[in-house]
């Protein structure tokens, strides 16, 4: 028993000073080893199932009243988890964990509704995932998770069709990357032109990236404009 411990407490200090000594890679550029993946799967899993279970009512009353909620799917959760028809924003490419295409069957099939909510609420740690529970009440919440239920039903028609009755523009247009010289990925960059979901801090939403309103320009010493500079 004594070298059993003596075993373990080796094994905490080598592990400890393998951690203090900065040789572990904590890059998104570099993946888990398979072992640590699996374990921290593992975790994730049984800590969200474990934790749900309180949840009561995770889904709207219809699926029709899901859709009531779809700018803030389009504004938000598409961004990094992509929808038919749209794929993930540029930066969510370099997100790892890879954010999960939530119109694919098997991303949902181990999950619960009740799952499904509780990771809307309180997000995930150290994967990219936010809580909405802050800025989002408990019925928008339920919004949202009825439409990630609903969305490996949608083809890319019928979710642009749900955008057209929030009056929501569906045009996209192509960005590269690359500091301007494009590198053969597209991406979509899209003006949301949908009614507001009233979570603003008095910034201006665009596409569903927050950007600040321009502050006033000030004026010349006679009190007017600035005159606009030549040659630009």
């Amino acid at each position: 028993m004594r070298t059993l411990l003596i075993i373990v407490i080796l094994v905490m200090g080598a592990a400890f000073l393998y951690a203090w000594s900065g040789m572990y890679n904590i890059a998104a550029t570099q993946e888990h080893w398979d072992v640590t993946y699996k374990f921290i799967g593992m975790v994730t899993e049984n800590s969200i199932k474990q934790q749900s279970d309180s949840v009561v009512n995770p889904l709207p009353e219809t699926p029709e009243a899901a859709e009531a909620y779809i700018d803030h799917f389009h504004s938000m959760c598409r961004l990094c988890h992509s929808a038919p028809g749209y794929p993930r924003n540029e930066f969510a490419q370099g997100l790892y964990p890879s954010p999960p295409d939530l119109a694919e069957r098997s991303h949902q099939q181990k999950w619960s509704d009740a799952d499904i909510f509780w990771i809307i609420e309180h997000g995930i740690k150290m994967s990219g995932m936010p809580a909405f529970s802050p800025t989002h009440s408990k019925e928008e919440i339920q919004g949202l998770a009825g439409l990630v239920r609903r969305m490996p039903e949608l083809n890319d028609s019928g979710y642009k069709d749900l955008l057209r009755k929030a009056g929501i523009s569906t045009e996209v247009k192509e960005h590269h990357g690359g500091g301007g010289q494009g590198d053969g990925r597209a991406e979509i960059e899209e003006e949301t032109q949908g009614p507001e979901h009233g979570h603003s801090n008095g910034s201006a939403e665009t596409g569903g990236l927050t950007q600040p309103m321009p502050a006033s320009e000030e004026g010349d010493e006679d009190g007017g404009p600035h005159a606009e500079e030549e040659g630009h």
